[in-house]
């Protein structure tokens, strides 16, 4: 990339500065390594968000902007899930709550682990709150069916939200507990509840989809018919080809509204601590520890409520067990009898034989 890249500059009446492109410079080299992958391996996925409205309105970054956005239909992302870990070699690193526990993130982001990118929400006093991969990163958000019956999508919020809220306590515990052995399998099993709820209506011929999973309470605007991201094409972003739908306008009326006009200075993450020159890492060793009694983790409404299904999964568990070692111990007891009565058969026949010639 040309040394100009990285000269501050005035663009759209906004003051991008050189901290600001560096940042651009490491989510651009995300970015197209996201598309080498992806293209190898025939996975299909769109831009989105700010990164589509930036490569039709700008032909690259919005002035203001400071991530980078993906999306793909579910079906692609677990492919995407499954040969990801193995695809993105290092300094990259594929981020889930799979790969990462305790990162809690409602979807995928792909990590360049040698910078530095933490969200000011998940830090504490300008130091990190939690252990987890905090490169700089981009998000690979997730189209999933909604329901087209009102009725049915207000409750389907209601439940995402509730399942979402239980998810953040989880991350919160797992790292205050010290990653607790048990809190890290009730935040694994919370997790598998939550995409429960969330994959519902996967299938099931419902008119639209949504990146839904982060933000439950998402207008119907930005509700699409499914068919505008199967019709792609190729958009330019700072020099570069990626591929979005052809019908731009629609997407990004029902995003933002009048999308032409310029909203300058909002920052859809509230902010971050960054650097470019330092790995994450060096900043976990001034991390805020929390600390927490496990005695005092289970008071906790939501934790006590997977406590007791635990210890009803536990009983279930064991009464099976009992079930099985009883039905084991009645099929030997079967065959003990049944080699009885074959050698009770053999030895009769035996008697008769000889009773005869004798």
């Amino acid at each position: 990339m040309d040394d100009s890249f990285f000269v501050a500059e005035q663009k759209c009446g906004f003051q991008v500065t050189a901290e600001s492109k560096r940042l651009w410079a490491v989510l651009l080299d995300l970015m197209v390594e996201f598309d080498a992958v992806c293209k190898k391996h025939d996975i299909k996925y769109s831009l989105d968000g700010g990164t589509f409205l930036g490569a039709v309105r700008h032909k690259g970054f919005i002035p203001w902007d400071n991530d980078v956005d993906v999306i793909m239909f579910r079906k692609e992302y677990e492919r995407l899930c499954k040969i990801a870990p193995s695809e993105f070699k290092a300094p990259y690193f594929w981020q889930t709550n799979e790969t990462d526990p305790g990162s809690v993130r409602r979807h995928g982001q792909l990590r360049n682990s040698m910078t530095t990118c933490i969200l000011k929400d998940e830090s504490e006093n300008g130091h990190p709150r939690f252990g987890f991969n905090q490169g700089a990163f981009l998000d690979v958000f997730i189209l999933d069916e909604v329901p087209d019956d009102d009725q049915e999508l207000t409750q389907f919020r209601r439940e995402l939200e509730k399942k979402s809220d239980e998810l953040w306590v989880f991350r919160e515990y797992y790292w205050d507990s010290g990653q607790n052995e048990w809190i890290a399998d009730s935040l694994r099993q919370a997790f598998i509840d939550f995409e429960t709820v969330l994959t519902r209506y996967q299938d099931s011929g419902q008119k639209c989809v949504c990146s839904i999973s982060l933000l439950p309470q998402r207008l119907k605007s930005s509700f699409f018919a499914k068919d505008l991201y199967e019709d792609l094409i190729d958009y330019t972003f700072e020099g570069f080809t990626f591929p979005a739908p052809r019908d731009y306008d629609t997407i990004l009326s029902g995003l933002y509204g009048d999308w032409h006009k310029y909203i300058i200075g909002t920052e859809t993450h509230g902010g971050f601590i960054m650097d470019m020159e330092k790995p994450y890492t060096e900043y976990l060793k001034e991390r805020c520890h929390h600390s927490i009694m496990e005695a005092d983790l289970k008071k906790h409404p939501i934790l006590a409520l997977y406590q007791e299904r635990d210890m009803l999964l536990d009983q279930r568990n064991t009464a099976w067990a009992d079930i099985r070692q009883k039905q084991s111990k009645l099929k030997r007891l079967r065959r003990k009898l049944k080699m009885m009565y074959v050698l009770s058969a053999v030895l009769a026949l035996f008697f008769f034989i000889t009773c005869f010639v004798f």
